[in-house]
């Protein structure tokens, strides 16, 4: 393969592919995006193994949705479904636990 500039440069290419990080810690991150009109997901990096527990509020309290999946290690994205988002609007909480981590935040939709 090569590569060409915009004067006509010709230029050749090599692909190295390096293997994944890897993971030290188990992380769960911030909601994105967010704030959101659309879908949404929680990003999370897995150390080992691990059971992964989701849950949606509203402001309330009530539960709109539970998600219990098991994961292996590496990094993954938790999709909410945009139907337990749809019929809301403004401030939703939502925990996340994996393994004996525990993490919570707010998602925005507008």
């Amino acid at each position: 393969p090569e590569l060409y500039t915009a004067d006509g440069t010709i230029h050749s290419m090599a692909l190295d592919f390096l293997a994944a990080p890897k993971i030290e810690q188990t992380r769960i991150f911030p909601a994105a995006p967010n704030p959101v009109s659309g879908p949404v997901s929680i990003p999370v990096a897995l150390a080992e193994p691990t059971n992964l527990m989701l849950e949606v509020f509203d402001l309330n309290g009530r539960q709109l949705h539970r998600q219990e999946v098991f994961l292996g290690t590496g990094l993954h994205r938790i999709e909410i479904p945009v139907e337990v988002l749809a019929g809301n609007r403004g401030v939703l909480p939502y925990r996340v636990m994996a393994g004996n981590l525990l993490s919570s935040g707010k998602i925005v939709r507008l």
